[in-house]
């Protein structure tokens, strides 16, 4: 059954090479000492395999190198783990917006303040917000949603005149579980 997923290549051995070379100046003899008796080689394609895809992310080798345990040498899975545990980073470049020119930046702190006037309306309710929209009105035309906000506070700024008298719905048009209740 074919992959859809490449299967990444071993790590090349130049760099497995400068592992080792740097492992053995950090835990001397006790690293290679491990390997007594066995082809290095081997050892260092088993390296290899284990360590396959981190030549995209020498980041990771780096931060495995510099986060090295200090009582004794890591085997290969456990060099492996230390690459995984490198923490992930934006590395996407950013791009730098548009610069706005003096004028552009003066108007942008204008609306800036207006927009901060208008939604710092904390427990001052619909009348300071009609008012201010009135103040913004009289600088310019106000946008339709402007308008219809306006219209809305005025309605709530001001209440009906004529309330009316209080009328409650009749029981039996209550809902039936409501009639139920109240028997």
């Amino acid at each position: 059954m074919p992959s859809h997923f490449a299967k990444p290549q071993p790590l090349p051995d130049a760099w497995v090479q400068r592992i080792f070379a740097r492992l053995s100046v950090v835990y001397g003899r006790d690293f290679l000492s491990r390997w007594e008796g066995q082809d290095l080689s081997i050892v260092m394609g088993d390296w290899a395999r284990e360590l396959a895809g981190f030549d995209a992310n020498p980041a990771a080798i780096a931060h495995a190198l510099e986060h090295l345990p200090a009582d004794k040498a890591p085997n290969a899975l456990q060099f492996r783990a230390l690459c995984l545990a490198k923490p992930a980073q934006d590395n996407v470049p950013k791009l730098a917006g548009p610069r706005p020119t003096g004028d552009k930046v003066a108007r942008l702190r204008e609306i800036g303040e207006r927009l901060k006037a208008a939604l710092d309306t904390e427990g001052k309710g619909p009348a300071y917000t009609a008012n201010r929209l009135r103040e913004i009105a009289k600088a310019r035309p106000l946008t339709e949603a402007q308008k219809r906000a306006l219209a809305e506070c005025e309605r709530v700024e001001s209440p009906p005149q004529d309330m009316g008298t209080f009328r409650p719905i009749p029981p039996e048009l209550w809902p039936w579980n409501q009639q139920q209740a109240a028997a």
